[in-house]
């Protein structure tokens, strides 16, 4: 049975006011007046606002703080992450024969999701990453010569559980002093970094299975330290100039010229 007396408490009575917002507002709006009937005609729906945080990436330094600290398999697990880009699931879901060492790259056809392997959500997400050779290293390094199986597997031999190597992920950080971030945050950097070193676009878009330019600008992430580089770079006084505003040759010239 409906409580009339709980609605009540959610709704904000006003004496000559009857605004809603749009969209899914006015959705919630509508099903509360055919429930309560008369008694919502003079009122005004009070929803929470929408927090306007900026998702937590990692930064280049704090991946490579992140990789540095890591032991065993975590260091090229994590290392991978910052340097593909690649998802919790599509790492978790590699096999052996994926990564072309000799050639840098790793074949992405495969993920890990709730313990079960699948093949990748969509054909866009079946894709060829290119890799350094410091990461190939640690990829040939960790396989030791294995030619079947799962690049990563847990000590029992199953598929990488999400929560657990979150957790590990979390240790690390809580050791460092980074203020905490989860495993998305490494694909955030990524694109990030590649954005402000100014990788083209479509083969951003060609490595991260993005279905669009326009979604990867939604994962560019602007630290403090690169806006003013660019404010810098991009000043109406380039920074060796000595005529800038207020500098004593300026004032100088400005005497001279009064003169």
């Amino acid at each position: 049975m409906f409580d009339r007396s709980a609605a009540r408490a959610r709704v904000c009575h006003t004496s000559n006011s009857a605004e809603v917002g749009t969209g899914d507002d006015e959705s919630i709006t509508a099903t509360l007046r055919a429930i309560l009937g008369k008694d919502s005609r003079n009122w005004t729906l009070v929803l929470p606002k929408a927090l306007d945080a900026e998702q937590r990436y990692f930064t280049q330094e704090e991946m490579r703080h992140i990789v540095e600290a890591a032991q065993g398999k975590w260091r090229l697990f994590f290392a991978l992450l910052a340097e593909t880009g690649l998802r919790f699931g599509e790492a978790a879901g590699l096999h052996v024969e994926d990564p072309d060492l000799a050639g840098g790259k790793v074949l992405v056809r495969r993920i890990i999701y709730r313990g079960i392997e699948k093949p990748t959500k969509s054909k866009a997400g079946v894709r060829v990453v290119d890799i350094s050779s410091a990461v190939a290293q640690l990829l040939r390094t960790h396989l030791a010569g294995r030619t079947t199986g799962r690049v990563f597997v847990t000590k029992s031999g199953q598929p990488l559980a999400k929560d657990n190597v979150r957790h590990t992920l979390h240790r690390i950080l809580d050791v460092l002093e980074i203020p905490k971030g989860g495993l998305h945050a490494f694909h955030h950097g990524r694109v990030s970094v590649l954005q402000a070193n100014g990788v083209p676009p479509d083969l951003i878009k060609r490595w991260v299975r993005h279905s669009s330019t326009r979604v990867t600008s939604i994962y560019f992430h602007f630290s403090e330290d690169y806006r003013q580089q660019v404010a810098r770079n991009v000043g109406l006084f380039a920074p060796e100039e000595s005529n800038l505003p207020g500098s004593s040759q300026s004032s100088q010239l400005s005497a001279g010229e009064v003169q």
